[in-house]
């Protein structure tokens, strides 16, 4: 009995507009209740997890994106530090030389040595002589400090035979070569003066090879009567010491007792200069090997006995 009456009631009240079913809902408020179901109901969780992964995933990939932005700027930046540091140093170190440079041309002026520059080689001076055009800055030669370098080593005594002559420093490539003198008239070395030339690459060793040469030349023997013929006491001694009385063979594995090194077996002038080099910039060496090799010593002993007046390098 209560049952029908619950159910005469129902059916009262859904017919006097108190109860809406789905069907009597406005189209709008029925389609927000099915999104609604649907959102709530229908959406997989896996899908929703997969938007989130998604999201989660841009936001890294900007954010490793920006890290690169970073560290390409903090790259550029050390370049551009790196770069603007070796530029400071290259004009520190060009600054330097042109500064030595200066010293070491100011240090010849000072032992009445001309120091020039020049563009050709040995073999065309000698036989073509020199014109304007031929001159350089020994500012712009290449590797002048290493000339510097050697000469400095020499004593004021010996830079004597240098008084007034020219130490021509070439930008070619070559071997060195002494100037003792000029003779227009047979078209060689004209207009050049006294002294020497040295070629690419410049050393040390050859500035100081070559001025033994002068040495040797001029100092000792007076050829073409140098008035820098200040040793010539030592001449005979000279000869006696660095004759060569062997033909020379440039193909030797080892010099022969009595020699520094092969070259030095090539005549007396090569032998002289080879050893006045080695007496100066290989000091010890030269020495070591004079202990047990009797003609070496008599080299070393006279260039420290007659010429360096006791003096010796390492």
């Amino acid at each position: 009995m209560k049952k029908k009456l619950l159910l005469i009631l129902v059916i009262f009240l859904i017919f006097s507009g108190c109860i809406k079913t789905k069907d009597d809902l406005p189209q709008s408020e029925y389609i927000y209740e099915k999104l609604r179901d649907s959102d709530l109901k229908t959406e997989p969780k896996s899908q929703i997890n997969q938007e989130i992964n998604k999201t989660q995933k841009t936001i890294v990939e900007k954010e490793i994106e920006k890290q690169k932005i970073n560290k390409t700027e903090d790259s550029f930046g050390n370049i551009t530090s790196i770069y603007k540091e070796e530029t400071e140093q290259q004009s520190e170190t060009s600054e330097t030389q042109e500064k030595e440079i200066e010293e070491f041309l100011e240090w010849a002026e000072d032992h009445n040595i001309e120091i020039v520059g020049v563009n050709k080689t040995v073999n065309d001076f000698y036989y073509n002589g020199s014109k304007d055009g031929d001159f350089l800055d020994p500012k712009d030669v290449p590797n002048i400090l290493e000339v510097a370098d050697g000469l400095y080593k020499i004593p004021d005594d010996l830079l004597r035979v240098m008084d007034g002559k020219t130490i021509y420093i070439s930008h070619q490539y070559g071997r060195g070569y002494s100037v003792l003198g000029s003779w227009p008239d047979q078209g060689i070395l004209s207009g050049m003066n006294k002294g020497t030339i040295i070629e690419q690459p410049l050393t040390s060793e050859q500035a100081v090879h070559e001025f033994g040469h002068i040495l040797d030349y001029h100092g000792i023997r007076g050829i073409y009567y140098d008035p820098k013929n200040l040793w010539k006491n030592l001449d005979v001694e000279r000869n006696d010491v660095f004759k060569v009385d062997f033909e020379y063979n440039p193909n030797l594995v080892e010099p022969p007792k009595g020699y520094m090194d092969v070259y030095s077996t090539a005549n007396d002038a090569e032998n002289f200069a080879q050893h006045f080099m080695y007496y100066i910039l290989a000091g010890n060496e030269f020495r070591e090997s004079a202990e047990s090799d009797e003609l070496l010593k008599r080299k070393y002993d006279f260039f420290k006995e007659e010429l360096f007046e006791g003096k010796e390098f390492g």
